[in-house]
């Protein structure tokens, strides 16, 4: 899953627009504005995406 999420950044983050993209594709509906809100609460560097580390907290 974080593979097929990780398009932008030279595909190793997860941003807010690549989210939004990850979760049409699964038929989950959010705004680009909804993707960033989720990406802040587990975003633990600030740097606006998710690394692989950050996405697995995301998940847990």
């Amino acid at each position: 899953m974080y593979a097929a999420g990780a398009g932008d950044g030279g595909g190793v983050l997860i941003t807010p627009r690549s989210l939004k993209r990850m979760l049409s594709r699964l038929g989950m509906r959010r705004s680009a504005t909804e993707c960033g809100v989720m990406i802040a609460e587990f975003d633990l560097d600030g740097d606006g995406a998710l690394d692989f580390d950050e996405f697995k907290v995301m998940m847990s």
